[in-house]
C-alpha cells in the first residue's frame, strides 16, 4: 500500500455543509441565504429581549432604590420620634419620682364647692420648701375634679 491509499482509508468523511455546497450550487447557495437570514433575524430578536430585560432589571433598580430612600427617611423620622418620647419618658419619671414622695390630700370648702389640694411630703419642716422647687403637676385640675 502506498501512502496515497493509506491516508485516503484515515480520512474523515467530508462535513455535511460541504457536501451540501459539492453537491448542488444553486440549490445551496438559496438555502444557505435562508439559513442565514433566519440566522440573524434570531439574533435581532435575542438582542431585543436582552435589552428588554436589562431595561427591566433597571427599571426595578430604580424602583427599589426610591423604596430605599423612602425607607431611609421613615426611619430617621422614626429615630426622632423615638428619642423625642424618650425624652419625655424622662421627665414622666422625674415627676412620678417626685409625686410619688409627695402626699396630697384633697378638701373641699363648703362655700363655693371647689377642691384644694394639700401638699404633704412627709420630710419633716423643711417639706414645704422641697415641695415648691418642683414643677406642679401636669392637668393639675383635671386630677382635683369638682
Amino acid at each position: 500500500m502506498s501512502s496515497d491509499e493509506i491516508t485516503s482509508m484515515w480520512r474523515a468523511p467530508p462535513s455535511p455543509r460541504h457536501s451540501i455546497q459539492a453537491s448542488s450550487g444553486k440549490a445551496a447557495s438559496g438555502k444557505t441565504k435562508k439559513r442565514q437570514e433566519q440566522n440573524r433575524n434570531a439574533q435581532r430578536l435575542y438582542r431585543q429581549r436582552k435589552a428588554q430585560y436589562v431595561q427591566g432589571l433597571l427599571s426595578h433598580i430604580d424602583q427599589i432604590n426610591r423604596t430605599h430612600t423612602s425607607l431611609q427617611n421613615s426611619c430617621k423620622a422614626l429615630c426622632q420620634e423615638i428619642a423625642g418620647l424618650q425624652g419625655q419618658v424622662e421627665a414622666l419619671k422625674e415627676q412620678l419620682e417626685f409625686w410619688s414622695r409627695v402626699e396630697i390630700v384633697l378638701l373641699k370648702t363648703p362655700q363655693d364647692d371647689q377642691a384644694i389640694a394639700s401638699k404633704r411630703t412627709g420630710m419633716g419642716s423643711g417639706a414645704t420648701g422641697f415641695a415648691e422647687n418642683y414643677p406642679p403637676y401636669p392637668n393639675f385640675d383635671y386630677y382635683i375634679g369638682s
